[in-house]
């Protein structure tokens, strides 16, 4: 049976890392999904180290990462594609602001209509300060201008099959920007629209 690895970056999340993956969890059991957990601490203030701990001693199939500081997303997701075995990877936010219901849908257009990545578009911004919006709409367009690639409207909630894993790590470059390389790397993709979710909790 193909498996899936769900990669989860996290950052001052202790509140809430055990609890949000329990729910992804439940969910993916009870579509039958064979699954493994990769959990990345990023230099965490909080208890999220400790919350991830007891997570892999309840949960045997739930693997930790830990940096020795805060080193940003980009390196967390890094970090954890380096490291992530399985059949094909599937990144999202680890404060559920991608919603887990998509996930049977993204696996389903992997499995039986061989999407190679399957990448979550934002139909809208979710709650975003205007200064926020205004910002990310100035970066995706000298994006677009300098590279050709509009991402605009993409985000890291992304399932990608094994072959795009291993052609992302033959990459050579040292600064990474994850939503640019994965949509430069090419493959059969699918733009699955989804609406950005309330955090589970925190700011």
């Amino acid at each position: 049976m193909d498996k899936l690895i769900i990669i989860m970056p996290v950052y001052n999340e202790g509140e809430y890392i055990y609890n949000n993956v329990k729910t992804v969890d439940d969910l993916l059991t009870q579509a039958g999904i064979a699954h493994q957990f990769l959990l990345v601490d990023d230099g965490s203030k909080d208890q999220s180290w400790q919350e991830m701990c007891r997570l892999s001693q309840d949960y045997p199939h739930v693997s930790l990462i830990r940096l020795s500081r805060n080193f940003g997303k980009e390196a967390a997701l890094c970090a954890a594609l380096e490291h992530a075995g399985g059949d094909a990877v599937l990144v999202m936010d680890s404060d559920l602001q991608h919603p887990p219901s998509y996930i049977p849908e993204m696996v389903r257009l992997w499995k039986e209509e061989g999407y190679e990545v399957v990448e979550g578009v934002k139909a809208d911004r979710g709650k975003e300060s205007l200064g926020s919006k205004l910002a990310a709409t100035l970066f995706y367009r000298t994006f677009r201008k300098s590279t050709g690639i509009d991402i605009g409207a993409a985000s890291d909630f992304k399932l990608l099959d094994r072959k795009v894993l291993e052609a992302w790590r033959q990459l050579p470059e040292k600064s990474t920007f994850f939503r640019g390389l994965s949509a430069w790397v090419g493959f059969k993709r699918y733009a699955m629209p989804f609406k950005v979710a309330p955090r589970a909790g925190g700011e």
